[in-house]
């Protein structure tokens, strides 16, 4: 990590990607972030999406290492998470547009229950 900045210095630095474009993020090595409470990702989550609710997120930001889709509900909780990984110097990260909603209305692969 390069180091944190002041939250005034830091800018849209990440991208919104659509659903369809997971996979080559996927492809490329990237990891999904659920920022999703606990119940909410045991009710649904995009397939292999790795839980990390936003309250934690900034605790465990030492363990998200390479290229992250951060991922909720609707798209608002990730931004915030992103906006935090920002300031704290990641640059390798982007945002699920409009969330597990719009991943659901596109059909795409879904799971339940806990976390393994």
């Amino acid at each position: 990590m390069e180091g944190s900045r002041p939250a005034s210095e830091v800018r849209k630095m990440y991208f919104d990607i659509f659903p369809n474009k997971v996979k080559l993020w996927r492809d490329k090595g990237a990891r999904i972030i659920d920022v999703c409470e606990p119940f909410e990702f045991a009710q649904g989550r995009v397939t292999g999406a790795e839980d990390v609710p936003l309250a934690k997120s900034p605790v465990r930001a030492n363990e998200l290492n390479g290229p992250l889709v951060l991922v909720c509900a609707s798209g608002d909780r990730s931004s915030a998470a992103i906006s935090a990984l920002l300031a704290a110097g990641y640059t390798n990260v982007s945002n699920l547009t409009d969330g597990f909603k719009t991943w659901q209305e596109h059909n795409l692969p879904t799971e339940k229950g806990r976390a393994a």
